[in-house]
């Protein structure tokens, strides 16, 4: 019988491609310094782009 649901391959196909939304602290202090460096960069270029850019760089994401 099927139940519409999606086999394991197609489930973890739709999961890979799913942006995670999660809650992280971070002090003060260094929200200051993203800022600043944020500010060093010719553009707009928002708080959560540079955290990703320093993840990436962190993992050697190329």
């Amino acid at each position: 019988m099927n139940s519409g649901g999606k086999t394991t391959k197609e489930s973890d196909e739709n999961h890979e491609k799913l942006d995670f939304r999660f809650t992280l602290r971070v002090p003060s202090a260094i929200i200051h310094q993203i800022d600043e460096h944020r500010k060093k960069k010719i553009g707009s270029f928002s708080r959560n782009n540079w955290i990703l850019e320093a993840i990436e760089e962190k993992l050697d994401v190329k």
